[in-house]
This record gives C-alpha cells, sequence and structure tokens, in this order.
C-alpha cells in the first residue's frame, strides 16, 4: 500500500522520513546504512545491502540495451553470410574458369604457366633458405608465380622465402 511522504531540505541534502511499516520490513534501526538503487525512471529501491537481491534488474535500460545488442548481432551475422556466401561463388567461378581454360587449351599460356610453377617449385625445393630482413621478405612475397617467370627472375627470387 503507497504511503505519501514529503523530501524536506537539510543542509544540501533532501531527507526523506522512512515509515513505520518500511522501517520493520528492513529491520533498520536508527543510524544503520541504507542504499538506494535507481531502477526506471522516477522510481528507486531502498535496501540495507550494496547489492540488490533479487528483484528485477534496472528493467527497461537493460532490456533497451539487449534489444539493440541483438539486432547488431543478428545484422552482423547476415552481413558474414553474405559475404562468406559472394567470397565462396567468387572463387568457385574463379576456379571453374581456370580448370575450362586449361582444359580447352592444353598448350596455353596459363596451362604452360601452371607447368613453369610446377617445374620451378620442384627446382626450388632443395635450395630454400630463410630471408635475412623484412625486405628480403617483402620482395620474395611480391613475386607472382602464376606467370611465367624468366631465368633470371626465377634465378633472382627462388632461394629466398619468407618464413611467416
Amino acid at each position: 500500500m503507497p504511503e505519501q511522504r514529503h523530501a524536506f531540505r537539510l543542509g544540501r541534502s533532501l531527507v526523506v522520513a522512512v515509515p513505520p511499516v518500511v522501517r520493520r520490513q528492513l529491520g533498520l534501526d536508527r543510524g544503520q546504512p541504507v542504499y538506494w538503487h535507481a531502477t526506471r525512471r522516477a522510481e528507486v529501491v531502498l535496501t540495507k545491502a550494496a547489492q540488490r537481491a533479487g528483484g528485477h534488474p534496472e528493467g527497461l535500460a537493460l532490456e533497451r540495451q539487449l534489444r539493440v545488442a541483438q539486432s547488431e548481432i543478428i545484422r552482423l551475422q547476415q552481413r558474414n553470410d553474405a559475404r562468406d556466401r559472394a567470397m565462396y561463388a567468387e572463387g568457385y567461378a574463379l576456379g571453374r574458369a581456370d580448370g575450362e581454360e586449361v582444359t580447352r587449351a592444353p598448350h596455353g599460356a596459363r596451362a604452360a604457366g601452371l607447368r613453369h610453377r610446377r617445374l620451378a617449385q620442384h627446382a626450388w625445393g632443395a635450395r630454400v633458405r630463410v630471408a635475412r630482413d623484412e625486405a628480403e621478405a617483402e620482395t620474395a612475397a611480391r613475386v607472382d608465380l602464376s606467370e611465367p617467370l624468366t631465368v633470371e627472375q626465377a634465378l633472382a627470387v627462388a632461394p629466398v622465402f619468407a618464413m611467416a
């Protein structure tokens, strides 16, 4: 049952008298510490403990935060799913096009590049060493092995591989 009380100024504070029913329910005596917990807009809870025990948490504010977080999670999941499907489709299409080109033209430029790459990887197998510094590792990483290399290019970069 609600009981009306009025706040009055005492120094720089506003004071509200605690009714006897509330004092009995909380088991309050004179001088004991009490804690105010702001719950919803225009409502507070008076307790004897610094942490609220039971009851509903800050209700509406937490519910709004939860809705915002859930909508953000759903939006990010949808974006990731769409990106994954697009990347898979792109990779599948590129692989399919490469396979068709090599099958269609077994002596074409793409097939020759693949043969050259396999031969170069086989030849380099015995002469691999670790890059001395970052500049050398970046030089080795910039080499595109999908296109045929000249003998000079192959000898220049063959013995250098960057360690990840």
